[in-house]
């Protein structure tokens, strides 16, 4: 009897609550039938092409805006490095690329969240995910655009879509604005130490130091030493030093958020079945050299080398849970193209291959697009069991889609790259007319007059 007052109350709040969920569920209904799609392509421009490509395509290409540049001055082949791969397969295999400026391995991450379940059941998916060393840096973790990428990424998850608007009239995503993204990376160059990194490469023993940064303790400090100096030099020069300075000056560590945005999607493909690529991207490393030598290099080669460091002790790790990837589970490769193109060329390439001359941007010109294309076409076709052509007779015309097969790559035979590249028909001409600017004469009066 003590609880009758108890029982009266669920009587009257469950009725209640069944008809506001009944509701909720109509209204939803209502949302998906009216103005949903019309939103979802205003806050989310390619969410259409990804439920296209994930229900439809064998391999998906997720990428920024280095899928797509190329060098109008001086290529002959536009093709995106997508389209390129679609040529090392025959019409049984689909290629789908999808980019956008400014994306990252977070937004891939949760671009995932659209592949169903009934999908993966239905036959192996591959995703291939370029890994940008640069934008795990302040300067693009703390964009002033990541805000609108976090908004659309909120409809990215597999919620109810109205659920997924109520989110974006809520802002519960990371909308920092532009300010506040500021004072975050204005922090981080003023706290992180150059001079040490706190997190060591596996197998190697005690704390990694850098050269020459004994009176430099950090990024700030650099910028600011920087703008004291060399202020008779030009200026495209003395801008393209700071942004390098910008981009490249900071210590990958465990706990950089956007490592941990790629550690969760490789968790992720693990738990769900997909074949995962890790497409390692080659940094302007050369301009970086001409402009202050190994003083800010060496940040890049620790960098990369974390970042490899992390990919194969996940890699090892999930191989000990899966076990043989030959027996149908996912796999997780990783394509380096820095570590490839360096063992092949003993270099990494000259910045005359990067359409940006004057800001350290991953546009490269087709050289570097055709070498990137078949380094992943090799690997997606060896390890993800797929119709790859190198497997099949590679002189059938009728498979290389009027492609050619490269003798000579910038100087080395196909023996040298490891892999054969192809040589799509041309598809666009270059304007003769122009002459494209080369940040090579003006850093050679850099090197030999700056103080």
């Amino acid at each position: 009897m003590q609880y009758d007052w108890l029982k009266n109350i669920a009587l009257k709040l469950i009725p209640r609550f069944a008809v506001a969920a009944a509701m909720f569920f109509l209204m939803n209904w209502i949302y998906v039938q009216t103005i949903y799609p019309t939103e979802r392509v205003k806050f989310s421009k390619v969410a259409g092409k990804l439920d296209t490509a994930f229900q439809q395509s064998d391999v998906v290409y997720l990428g920024e805006s280095s899928n797509t540049s190329f060098n109008p001055w001086t290529d002959t082949l536009a093709y995106s490095v997508a389209e390129w791969l679609q040529f090392y397969f025959d019409g049984g295999v689909k290629v789908t690329g999808i980019s956008h400026d400014g994306y990252h391995v977070g937004m891939f991450r949760k671009m995932l969240g659209l592949i169903s379940d009934e999908r993966l059941k239905r036959k192996p998916l591959t995703v291939v995910v370029t890994v940008n060393m640069r934008t795990f840096g302040p300067a693009a973790t703390f964009s002033a655009n990541e805000a609108s990428n976090q908004q659309e990424a909120v409809f990215y998850s597999r919620r109810l879509p109205l659920v997924n608007r109520i989110y974006v009239s809520l802002h519960h995503y990371d909308n920092r604005n532009a300010m506040e993204m500021e004072r975050e990376k204005s922090k981080w160059w003023r706290l992180q130490d150059l001079r040490f990194s706190q997190d060591k490469l596996s197998g190697e023993n005690g704390i990694a130091a850098f050269q020459g940064m004994d009176q430099i303790p950090n990024t700030r400090s650099w910028i600011e030493l920087m703008a004291g100096k060399n202020y008779y030099l030009p200026s495209e020069v003395r801008n393209m030093a700071d942004a390098y300075i910008k981009e490249f000056a900071w210590i990958m560590d465990d706990q950089n958020p956007r490592l941990n945005e790629l550690k969760a999607m490789v968790d992720a493909c693990k738990e769900r079945n997909i074949n995962l690529v890790c497409l390692i991207l080659m940094p302007n490393r050369a301009h970086a050299d001409a402009i202050l030598g190994n003083q800010l290099t060496q940040y890049i080669d620790f960098n990369l080398a974390f970042l490899r460091d992390r990919l194969d002790l996940w890699q090892k790790a999930w191989d000990a849970k899966t076990g043989d990837c030959a027996t149908g589970v996912s796999t997780l490769q990783v394509v380096d193209i820095p570590a490839m193109y360096v063992k092949t060329y003993g270099r990494f390439a000259g910045g005359e291959h990067y359409t940006d001359q004057y800001y350290p941007t991953e546009h490269v010109d087709a050289h570097l697009r055709g070498y990137i294309a078949a380094a992943v076409a090799k690997t997606v076709g060896a390890n993800a069991k797929l119709n790859y052509v190198f497997a099949k007779n590679f002189g059938d015309k009728k498979l290389l889609n009027n492609c050619e097969i490269a003798q000579q790559w910038l100087g080395k035979s196909v023996h040298d790259l490891g892999f054969n590249v192809l040589v799509p028909p041309k598809n666009n001409m270059p304007n003769f007319t122009i002459k494209m600017p080369y940040a090579d004469s003006l850093l050679r009066i850099w090197r030999e007059k700056r103080q």
